[in-house]
């Protein structure tokens, strides 16, 4: 017995040591990440630069059916500069410049727009209403087109119809203007401005910071930010008519376009440029002698107007490429305390900066600016702080934005969203000067973009001031939740 435990001992020692002389493994790398796939950046095609001729009074988007495909067939027109302006209302040639670059692409191409007179002609509105229809997929089902037994929302009726070949923006920050004439009188927030349409003209007003409201219902202290509805200025061609329309011609990520025309006229008697940032509004004419600006006495308690340069203008009467008004002591807010009281009226001073063509006419009466363009068809309002920031904003108030593209990557080794914002600008008056637009808090904070010494204070916080086209931010993204609560009706089946 003592024998056969010595020899299972000695068996059980052999395997021991023939499992301590086993190799250890050699630890491995973890998978090193695939390495990204970099795609050359190059134009694959490029269309709509050939010289074109238009009908007297219908205006003309220099970036209208230019496409300009890249090598992800991309549409980056919105990367172009471009030169040049098209007085719409007169017959003649005019010269646009186009330059773009890509990659180790460089675009410089010019075109002839020749105005004639004619008869205008736009298409109708191609969209077709359609019965409603049951998919049925898997265990349920969906219904698409239009039902007569669900509510819808009201049929875009005021937008151009050429630009109704896609979806149609909801719920953005100018799309009342699609479904009723005026947009309704809604304001449209551009950050800084504030424009609105009536009988009046267009509205612009600088809302500035606004003030502090504060309500303690039943015994909670809350609060919230308002600025005073009083409107500083209306703009308007002396061609329209009260009870002009409103219609939608263009709009990109942060642009929009708006035609003032006369019930029953396809005449684009003026047309306004809004960007989202931009401190101005632009505005074109068919006639250069019809502009002119009305200014909102409520609550100011007078006017002022002044060169560029800062000199008093006292007559009724000023030629040059440039004004500014001056709003003496203007109503902008009331001073509130805790829990629910509201004081003295606020004022300030309010500034605006008319930028014009050269040899301008300016006719100026107690509350209107009447202009004749002469030298173009053109101008465009800016709100500015002080006087001192007038000469810093003529130089750049020919810039005007004509699309913009708001577009995001996802690092999703690191996840962090990537976003770039750009323009395509118009240089109307060949001044080679640089566009300028304004960054939110989230925007400036989440970005290494260089920033000038000019903010401006709104009710979304001070915004701050940029030169140039395009800028990034970069953003943590978390993930989303992965489940939701479920729904507790009885129409709801798991199944």
């Amino acid at each position: 017995m003592p024998k056969k435990l010595h020899i299972i001992a000695l068996i059980v020692l052999f395997f021991f040591l023939l499992s301590s002389c086993k190799e250890e493994p050699i630890p491995t790398e973890p998978n090193e990440p695939t390495p990204p796939i970099v795609v050359e950046q190059e134009i694959k095609s490029m269309t709509g630069l050939d010289n074109i001729t238009i009908t007297q009074n219908d205006y003309f988007n220099p970036l209208e059916n230019v496409v300009v495909l890249n090598e992800n067939d991309e549409d980056i027109s919105y990367l172009f500069d471009v030169i040049g302006h098209v007085p719409y209302g007169v017959p003649g040639d005019y010269t646009l410049t186009y330059d773009l670059s890509y990659g180790e692409s460089i675009v410089s191409e010019s075109r002839i727009i020749t105005v004639v007179a004619g008869t205008i002609n736009r298409p109708i509105n191609p969209r077709n209403s359609l019965t409603g229809t049951q998919v049925d997929q898997a265990s349920g089902s969906y219904r698409i087109n239009s039902a007569s037994d669900i509510a819808h929302p009201v049929n875009p009726q005021r937008i151009a119809p050429d630009l109704l070949d896609m979806a149609v923006p909801s719920n953005g920050w100018w799309t009342s203007l699609l479904v009723s004439n005026y947009g309704g009188g809604n304001g449209i927030y551009t950050n800084p401005l504030r424009s609105a349409f009536s009988n009046a003209g267009a509205e612009i007003t600088n809302p500035g910071a606004g003030f502090v409201q504060y309500w303690n219902p039943d015994g909670y202290n809350t609060m919230a930010n308002f600025s005073l509805a009083l409107p500083d200025l209306y703009v308007k061609a002396n061609t329209l008519n009260a009870g002009y329309e409103t219609h939608v011609i263009d709009y990109s990520d942060t642009t929009v376009q708006v035609a003032m025309r006369n019930v029953g006229d396809l005449k684009d008697h003026m047309v306004l440029s809004y960007t989202q940032g931009s401190p101005y509004v632009f505005a074109e004419v068919a006639n250069s002698a019809s502009p002119f600006i009305t200014l909102a006495p409520n609550g100011s308690a007078g006017f002022e107007f002044y060169t560029v340069a800062g000199d008093q203008v006292s007559g009724s009467s000023y030629q040059g490429d440039g004004l500014v008004v001056r709003f003496v002591q203007k109503h902008i807010g009331y001073e509130t305390f805790r829990p629910a009281q509201v004081g003295q009226p606020i004022y300030g001073d309010r500034y605006f900066l008319i930028s014009t063509p050269d040899e301008t006419t300016f006719t100026i009466g107690s509350t209107s600016i009447a202009m004749n363009l002469n030298e173009g068809n053109y101008f465009s309002i800016a709100a500015i702080n002080t006087l001192n920031d007038a000469t810093f904003f003529h130089d750049h108030g020919y810039m005007k934005p004509l699309k913009g593209d708001v577009s995001y990557v996802v690092d999703h080794e690191t996840s962090l969203v990537e976003t770039t914002y750009s323009l395509a600008v118009q240089d109307l008056k060949g001044s080679s000067s640089e566009v300028v637009q304004y960054l939110m808090p989230h925007h400036y904070l989440m970005s290494d973009v260089e920033l000038e010494d000019y903010t401006f204070e709104t009710v979304r916080g001070f915004l701050k001031l940029m030169i140039g086209d395009q800028f990034k931010t970069t953003h943590n993204f978390n993930g989303l939740l992965p489940a939701m609560t479920l729904p507790t009706n009885s129409e709801f089946s798991e199944a």
